[in-house]
């Protein structure tokens, strides 16, 4: 495995049979590589959806240049990942990107993300933290912080691309 790895700890180099290995055999790899793997190494940046390709270009090596400017930047931020339920913050800036309501479930989860309950979670994290959640719509008592005009990987039946606002939201202030 350190033949892929540089610097960090990320791959500059992952075949297609890697891919599908890892893939398939999560258990056996280090969960950074694992993480790596399912975003920058799969089609449209989402976990394991298929191997990306394209003319001329390194999925591994871009995600891997990409993480080396982030990391500089975030010196001393500290980043957890974890099931919301599991997290009790005080004092923080969390930024939650949750499955989004009426799109396809990422990241290989079912549909059983409870929408209601995370939505009520980040009303009880507001009293004490700055949360901003990711997200197309929220429920009336959030706001919007910023809109990001974005545009889907997979082009429309008309070969176009399908363009969305995607937005930030906060707890509004009572």
């Amino acid at each position: 495995m350190e033949e892929i790895t540089r610097g960090l700890g990320s791959p500059v180099d992952v075949s297609e049979s890697l891919y599908k290995d890892i893939k398939d055999n999560k258990d056996n790899y280090p969960d950074y590589l694992v993480g790596f793997v399912g975003f920058s190494c799969s089609f449209g940046a989402k976990w394991f959806s298929g191997y990306a390709k394209g003319a001329d270009r390194n999925f591994a090596h871009n995600g891997s240049r990409s993480l080396v400017k982030k990391i500089k930047r975030l010196s001393g931020v500290e980043f957890i990942c974890c099931d919301y339920s599991d997290f009790n913050p005080s004092g923080a800036l969390i930024y939650c990107d949750p499955p989004y309501v009426d799109t396809i479930q990422p990241y290989g989860g079912s549909s059983s993300f409870d929408t209601v309950d995370f939505w009520n979670t980040i009303r009880d994290w507001s009293h004490n933290n700055v949360v901003l959640v990711s997200e197309y719509t929220a429920p009336p008592d959030f706001e919007v912080v910023v809109e990001i005009p974005t545009k889907t990987d997979m082009p429309l039946s008309s070969g176009l691309k399908d363009y969305r606002i995607e937005k930030l939201f906060r707890r509004r202030n009572k």
